[in-house]
């Protein structure tokens, strides 16, 4: 995937869940009579917010990962820094989940 696609797709990724949550949040305050542009908006970017600072330590819960060093995965390592290197991107923390599948 090209680096202008792949920007392309995160950004309306991006675009969908903010466009959810707006209606989500639309139908809630409608619904106790509390709907205006402030208060819709208000709620948008604090939902939004919310779930950006959480959804890291969620993750991180949900799969029980662990980070590595270098010498308990340098073949992990290698592969990780190859991609991100030809993709343009800095490299990414280097975790393992333990998963009961391969």
């Amino acid at each position: 995937m090209s680096g202008l696609k792949l920007k392309a797709t995160m950004f309306a990724t991006l675009a969908a869940i903010i466009g959810l949550s707006t209606l989500f949040f639309t139908i809630i305050l409608s619904l106790i009579d509390a709907l205006n542009i402030y208060s819709l908006a208000l709620f948008v970017v604090f939902f939004n917010v919310l779930q950006w600072l959480l959804a890291p330590y969620l993750i991180d819960a949900m799969y029980s990962v662990r980070r590595v060093s270098r010498s308990e995965a340098p073949e992990l390592y290698e592969a990780v820094e190859r991609l991100s290197r030809k993709s343009g991107i800095k490299p990414p923390q280097v975790m393992i989940a333990r998963l009961p599948i391969p």
